[in-house]
């Protein structure tokens, strides 16, 4: 049987941190930090959004799709009820999400936006002290604004 990770402080502090630091890397568009935060290979499932069936994609991928479809837009990503459980020696992350987007003309336009409200489930593993995201499943609530701002939507 394996082992089972305690939710120590120092556990919390870290795997918080790297949620943070991940959701920063996508408004600074920080493309090597995003692929820092990551396994070589990642298990991403988007299709609630993207309309994309779930795979395992190389971390390098991952990082050029969100700059392609993110790069132009002025974005705001944010998590919110926060939850943690041990699963083995990862832990699994759920939460809510608030993912602000802007247009490049977002101060004078009205529909210059497009937001997206949600739940994010991630799995996380530590090498040696650092914490990488190994898995990440998007579950959309609901889009409020222009799809055609986000060049990534499927639906």
């Amino acid at each position: 049987m394996a082992k089972k990770m305690a939710l120590t402080t120092e556990v919390r502090s870290g795997v918080l941190e790297l949620l943070f630091r991940f959701m920063r890397t996508f408004d600074e568009k920080d493309w090597a930090g995003m692929k820092a935060c990551l396994t070589k290979m990642v298990y991403c499932n988007y299709s609630s959004f993207r309309g994309e069936p779930p795979a395992m994609i190389a971390r390098e991928k991952y990082s050029a799709k969100r700059q392609a479809s993110l790069s132009a837009l002025i974005t705001q990503h944010n998590l919110s009820n926060i939850t943690m459980a041990p699963k083995g020696e990862s832990i699994e992350v759920k939460c809510n999400y608030a993912i602000l987007r802007f247009g490049p003309d977002s101060k004078s336009a009205k529909e210059d936006h497009f937001h997206s409200y949600g739940r994010y489930q991630f799995l996380l593993v530590r090498k040696g002290s650092i914490w990488h995201i190994s898995s990440i499943t998007q579950h959309l609530l609901r889009n409020d604004g222009n799809p055609k701002l986000h060049i990534g939507v499927g639906k």
